[in-house]
């Protein structure tokens, strides 16, 4: 019984990176539509719709592209975002 189970999931199971590359466009409509809408409230509903995925693709997509969570990215680009504001050449 565990021999044909474990043939059936090599036969018909694929693993997530092998898909992953077919998401390269969606991942990149992602990262420009968070640009866009950047000081606006937006969330990962409004993302997934505009890509056309779901919530779990385009999380496990995303870091397997970008090699960074979603998030993490979202909070890098506030990070640099806010230090693009700050003139520390700034005098008193």
């Amino acid at each position: 019984m565990l021999i044909l189970i474990s043939l059936l999931i090599g036969r018909y199971s694929h693993p997530f990176e092998a898909g992953a590359g077919q998401c390269r466009r969606e991942i990149q409509d992602a990262c420009t539509f968070m640009e866009q809408h950047y000081p606006e409230r937006i969330g990962l509903e409004q993302i997934c719709s505009v890509v056309r995925l779901s919530k779990s693709a385009l999380l496990r997509a995303f870091t397997f592209s970008k090699e960074i969570t979603l998030l993490a990215d979202l909070f890098q680009n506030i990070h640099y975002g806010i230090a693009d504001l700050i003139d520390v050449n700034a005098v008193d």
